[in-house]
């Protein structure tokens, strides 16, 4: 990953662009971030489960 000010100049870089050429920019890299997102390992996920093992979750409050 890129270091920060890295990723602020790119960012200025960007704003100075004109609304078609940011069009561009973003069909030219659309298919690249769809393809990481597919290639990359799904996130794990957190189990929620038992969460709320001490609270009282049947009850409706203020009814």
């Amino acid at each position: 990953m890129a270091d920060s000010s890295a990723f602020e100049t790119t960012l200025d870089l960007i704003k100075q662009l004109s609304i078609v050429e940011k069009v561009r920019l973003i069909e030219h890299s659309a298919p690249e971030i769809e393809q990481d997102l597919t290639s990359s390992p799904p996130a794990q996920r957190i189990s929620l489960r038992g969460m709320w093992h001490d609270t009282r979750t049947n009850s409706v409050v203020g009814y």
